[in-house]
């Protein structure tokens, strides 16, 4: 067992707030009575809706379908009928069409048990396509297509293949807790991965308060005579980030346009390991996730195994309401999750947390002018001098805002959160990010 503390250059110490979620089990939610499922759950092409106003749905049952290669299905949470098509505004700001259902009629899977399919017996291509079928995306992230990048990838030998096992942010532990609850699942679904990728080193990394995690996973990776690794990291944030859980677990460092598939390495997170097992072993589309519910406004903070489509409102009152006035009600983790005001915001394939945040949790300051202290380069893990892209964007000057190396920022957060005078840096970061795409395309489209 490796024990690491010294790669992570840069970073945090935020107070985790995890402890009041993370040791309880993990409890089903309750059926959610209407549904509002949106069509794009995934990074790139919204799925295409192939259901009518009026139409009686099953169970898992396709309601979208994959408009390309780079789009994901998704399926139905609760059979019943599709009372309405609306448009919506998720909560990281995009505008997508939304199927509403209303429940009505009889589980196909919910309760029953379900035969586990024999994986060995099947061919690479199939296992792609149970994958594709079921709607997988990354569950810990941005929502890449799984069959899109980890079956079948276009990149040549991947030599390292992490399986990140440590919360992405503080507050955050369903991923701790699939990893108590079902490391067998987890094993499994990792040696699928391994038969498709031929990864020359597989590890599960480790940090932070999901090390206690290890003896189940030991046991696991025994019982099935694996050769899976278990790595333990520092616990410092933003460990779980794919750029640097590359930088920690196999010294290679990924910058600007570069990719973790450009290092010969492949990250996937625990959730999305477990949902490629219920595809490919239980022919299970995605249609239910775990969600952390949690801050110091929610009376009884857990984890819960949710339908997509339920109302995050729904959740709260599932977790005992409010216990104080929410300051801030945040969709995902603290550090990069996206702030909303509507309860009715559904769950979706990219919720991995509701947190209400109370003012003391928040610890708001004022605006005030840079005072050259230096902390927020001291804490960027990508080694970037933020303060110094701050005086750059302030005068507009994008050429070296780029030189200056604004494509490498990971947006973590970091910077902003450690900045004594509150000034917003991620923010500022990814608008000028926004500002020079947008000002490259159009030049393109003067060009031509």
């Amino acid at each position: 067992m490796k024990l690491i503390h010294t790669f992570l250059k840069g970073g945090v110490f935020p107070p985790e707030h995890t402890r009041t979620a993370r040791d309880a089990a993990t409890w089903n939610a309750m059926i959610p009575a209407r549904c509002v499922v949106p069509l794009l759950q995934h990074s790139g092409v919204p799925a295409r809706r192939i259901v009518q106003r009026g139409q009686r749905v099953n169970e898992g049952a396709i309601i979208g379908a994959a408009r390309a290669y780079e789009s994901a299905r998704v399926h139905a949470p609760i059979p019943g009928v599709v009372s309405e098509i609306i448009q919506l505004t998720l909560a990281d700001g995009r505008q997508s069409e939304a199927v509403v259902i209303e429940l009505d009629g009889e589980f196909q899977q919910l309760g029953r048990s379900i035969k586990p399919r024999d994986w060995r017996r099947l061919k690479n291509r199939r296992i792609y396509e149970q994958i594709s079928d079921a709607g997988v995306v990354g569950l810990g992230g941005e929502g890449v297509p799984s069959h899109t990048k980890y079956v079948l990838p276009k990149t040549a030998a991947v030599e390292w293949l992490i399986v990140n096992g440590c919360e992405s942010e503080p507050y955050l532990s369903s991923e701790y807790r699939l990893l108590r609850e079902r490391p067998q699942q987890l094993v499994e679904g990792i040696q699928i991965l391994m038969r498709l990728l031929s990864p020359k080193r597989t590890v599960i990394a480790l940090a932070g308060h999901t090390r206690s995690a290890v003896s189940g996973l030991r046991g696991a990776v025994a019982a099935a005579r694996s050769r899976i690794q278990l790595q333990r990291l520092a616990g410092k944030y933003p460990q779980g980030d794919e750029h640097t859980l590359v930088g920690s677990v196999a010294g290679r460092a990924v910058r600007g346009a570069a990719t973790v598939a450009d290092a010969g390495c492949m990250v996937i997170d625990v959730a999305t390991v477990l949902a490629m097992y219920e595809a490919v072993l239980l022919g299970k589309p995605l249609v239910e996730r775990t969600v952390t519910v949690s801050g110091g406004a929610i009376a009884q903070p857990g984890n819960l195994k949710v339908r997509l489509g339920a109302s995050i409102g729904d959740l709260i009152e599932e977790c005992g309401g409010f216990c104080a006035a929410p300051r801030k009600l945040v969709v995902g983790g603290p550090m990069r999750g996206h702030a909303v005001t509507d309860l009715t915001q559904p769950v979706t394939k990219l919720t991995s947390a509701v947190l209400a945040l109370t003012e003391e949790e928040l610890q708001s300051v004022g605006q005030t002018a840079c005072v050259r202290c230096g902390r927020c380069v001291r804490a960027c893990p990508m080694g970037l001098e933020p303060v110094m892209l701050h005086l750059l964007i302030a005068q507009h000057d994008w050429r070296a805002v780029v030189k200056a190396g604004v494509f490498d920022c990971t947006e973590c957060g970091c910077c902003g959160f450690i900045c004594p005078s509150g000034i917003p840096l991620v923010d500022q970061l990814k608008q000028a990010k926004s500002q020079i795409r947008r000002e490259e395309h159009e030049d393109g489209e003067r060009a031509h």
